[in-house]
């Protein structure tokens, strides 16, 4: 007897920040082509979708959160009810704890997980290449936060290897509360030469497990143009490392930034630390995704 498929599902849509992200070239529709080490993080938004009759129908526990057919969980959900013909609608709640504007697919991770839990919630039978490959026309990290974990992104983002880790890292998560234009940053980089990221270097110390050889590894070429706009991440920088971190960086096109630690305790201090000295600010202790 064939299972009836759920009328209701809840499911966490983890954070990603970019363990050094480069930019290697740019093609005629104006994307840039990168090359990035993605890592999903115990941050999450939890999303809970429910069959309704028809349309699409946004609700979330913040009030930023535009509540239309911008947001890409809308876009993520319908893309997939019109990719498999499928009649019906769908109420999606989004619980959000991905800090907004942050360089770490909070946007994104939600639309990849309305597309995941819209495929199971009406038994679509999407494989999961397939919603990458509507995930990408949405927005160049949503494949990755589809496939998520660890791995080595290029082209768009849509061009994914699993990078497979020794044991689990460990973050300090910090973001200012104003967000950064990831339009401005890319055109301000296109003006400029910059150094590239030794990304084979940064793959070889996390398969070995070697967080120390990070410190010197880890480039972000959007960093650049973003710390000029925003000193304070320099300082936050500065200030994780004299709280321990063995490396530091920013995520994606800012202003989050991050501090590896050697332990989640570390990392945890590190964050007390960081919200007493700026209150204004996020921060939190979070570890990597296996």
């Amino acid at each position: 007897m064939q299972k009836d498929s759920p009328v209701k599902l809840s499911r966490k849509a983890y954070a990603k920040i970019n363990l050094g992200l480069d930019v290697v070239g740019k093609l005629p529709n104006g994307y840039h082509e990168l090359r990035s080490i993605m890592q999903q993080i115990d941050l999450y938004d939890v999303l809970t979708v429910e069959k309704i009759p028809n349309g699409i129908v946004l609700t979330s526990n913040v009030e930023t959160v535009p509540l239309n057919e911008k947001n890409l969980a809308y876009k993520g959900a319908k893309a997939v009810l019109d990719a498999a013909g499928m009649q019906g609608g769908i109420q999606i709640h989004i619980e959000k704890n991905i800090p907004v504007e942050a360089g770490m697919a909070g946007g994104s991770t939600d639309g990849a997980m309305a597309m995941i839990l819209t495929n199971e919630l009406y038994g679509a039978g999407l494989t999961e290449a397939c919603l990458c490959e509507i995930g990408a026309k949405l927005g160049a990290d949503v494949p990755f936060c589809i496939k998520g974990h660890t791995q080595l992104c290029e082209g768009i983002g849509e061009l994914m290897t699993p990078v497979a880790l020794q044991s689990p890292l460990y973050y300090c998560i910090v973001k200012p509360p104003e967000g950064v234009s990831t339009k401005y940053v890319f055109e301000q980089l296109d003006s400029k030469e910059y150094a590239h990221p030794d990304t084979e270097g940064i793959l070889r110390a996390l398969q070995d497990g070697d967080k120390k050889a990070l410190d010197g590894l880890l480039l972000n070429v959007l960093a650049e143009v973003t710390e000029k706009e925003k000193p304070e991440i320099v300082a936050v920088r500065q200030e994780l490392k004299a709280c321990g971190a063995v490396a530091t960086l920013m995520s994606g096109s800012g202003p989050t930034v991050f501090g590896i630690f050697e332990t989640l305790e570390g990392a945890a201090q590190a964050a007390k630390e960081m919200k007493e000295k700026y209150p204004a600010m996020f921060s939190g202790a979070y570890q990597s995704v296996l």
